[in-house]
């Protein structure tokens, strides 16, 4: 029986719960576990980790560790309980007054987190927001494979918006070119799993191989690499240029970069694996 007459339900070594009782009793039974708050034999007050709470006039006994915990006027009253509004808020362990659905929501947000949810639904498009193809003649001002794909007018190598360096014969090194390039012009990316990925509506799909062995040498003696891109436009088909002097290309219908022959000056070269990204305009 506690201090106000009222029978408690049941009493653990840890603590106790209440379902009957003054309001402000209930809440406090309501609110703790039975770990955060014991009744002391004899006069049924609550022991609450770091004070006393009397269910009868519904506050500490003991003054509030803090001087005042910024929750308004009330926090100053270093004696009352959930800043007197103790239907809506709760104080577990007597030092801090909080909403009691937070403590809801969050183990909502946990339990969506590990069971996979997600509030971003998934991508549903096979294009997405790709453009109709773009028939471009080879010419000295004209963009090369990267621009081509990235939706640029001017030759750029990956990596030069971006001031980063990249090993040309290396397709992790280069894809990490193009995502701080990309990013670095405020659009989105991401790499996805193939030809046949869905991307979300504002993205279009590229994908990226390079040489991982030299097609030659310059005049310095430093080994010559490459690297080359493809883009799917809206058809699904997908399309290419080759450096700044080839016309751009348009593969079949059912031609991926999976099954294009990926050649360099008509010859098959670029050998690494193909990385795909999901990118937006």
């Amino acid at each position: 029986v506690s201090s106000a007459g009222y029978t408690v339900t049941s009493i653990t070594s840890g603590g106790t719960a209440i379902t009957t009782g003054l309001p402000s009793e209930r809440n406090l039974g309501n609110n703790l576990n039975t770990t955060q708050a014991v009744v002391v034999p004899g006069d049924g007050l609550y022991y609450c980790q770091s004070r006393y709470y009397d269910a009868v006039v519904g506050r500490w006994l003991n003054a509030d560790g803090l001087v005042t915990t910024g929750q308004g006027v009330l926090s100053f009253n270093m004696y009352a309980y959930c800043n007197n509004n103790w239907v809506n808020l709760s104080d577990p362990k007597g030092t801090f007054a909080f909403l009691a659905i937070l403590a809801v929501v969050a183990v909502v947000a946990v339990v969506a987190s590990l069971s996979g949810c997600s509030s971003k639904p998934a991508p549903t498009s096979n294009v997405g927001a790709a453009k109709p193809y773009n028939d471009i003649k080879g010419g000295s001002n004209t963009p090369n494979c990267y621009a081509y794909a990235v939706e640029e007018s001017k030759a750029s190598n990956p990596g030069d918006k971006s001031n980063t360096t990249i090993k040309v014969n290396e397709a992790k090194s280069v894809a990490k070119g193009v995502t701080k390039d990309l990013k670095k012009s405020n659009r989105s990316v991401r790499t996805v799993s193939g030809p046949d990925a869905l991307v979300f509506e504002d993205e279009y799909k590229i994908a990226l191989r390079v040489g991982t062995k030299p097609f030659g040498m310059y005049a310095d003696g430093s080994y010559a690499y490459d690297y080359h891109f493809m883009v799917q436009t809206n058809t699904g088909q997908w399309a290419e240029k080759h450096g700044t002097g080839g016309d751009s290309v348009l593969w079949d219908f059912g031609m991926t970069p999976d099954n294009i022959p990926w050649t360099l000056g008509g010859q098959k070269y670029y050998d690494s694996e193909i990385i795909y990204f999901g990118i937006s305009h």
